[in-house]
């Protein structure tokens, strides 16, 4: 269950992404997960400044990848971003890479199955906690996180969309 709609962020592939092989190197699928959430975050309100000056920061504890085929260089691509599962504490959200062609209406379409998208290049679901950065603990998501992420209030959250664990 989710309750975000699918964000879309837009991304050429560049020289500097592309292995030996001509295709984009395999780590670099994180980066652009990682670009897509930040923008996403950020057009919702709430910038990593603000997040910084409070003390936080959001970091990965867990990713599931799948690949599925090779993006080449200078390649227009969209970026799929829904969070699939919140807890106090964390969030699991799921993204994919897809052919720019991809509507905003089919990316709604399909829910939280990506894979039932056409041009999808690679998904992954990724576990995301808040962390103290003086004390390097997990904290509580901010409630302004969970606003730019188009989260309702936490009491509103059924049961099922606790299940933050990412699994293959």
């Amino acid at each position: 269950m989710s309750f975000a709609k699918t964000a879309i962020y837009r991304l050429k592939t560049e020289f500097e992404d592309i292995d030996a092989g001509g295709v984009v190197h395999h780590p670099t699928y994180l980066k652009f997960y990682e670009r897509a959430r930040c923008n996403q975050i950020a057009e919702g309100g709430y910038s990593f400044d603000q997040m910084l000056k409070e003390g936080l920061a959001i970091a990965v504890a867990e990713v599931y990848m799948s690949y599925r085929r090779p993006i080449g260089m200078y390649q227009t691509v969209s970026i799929l971003s829904r969070v699939i599962g919140v807890k106090r504490s964390n969030m699991k959200v799921r993204q994919a890479i897809v052919s720019a062609e991809t509507t905003p209406e089919q990316a709604q379409a399909v829910g939280d199955d990506f894979e039932k998208l056409p041009g999808l290049y690679h998904w992954m679901d990724v576990r995301l906690v808040c962390v103290d950065l003086k004390e390097m603990k997990t904290l509580v998501l901010p409630t302004a996180l969970l606003s730019a992420m188009g989260l309702p209030e936490q009491s509103e959250w059924p049961e099922s969309f606790d299940d933050v664990r990412v699994k293959p």
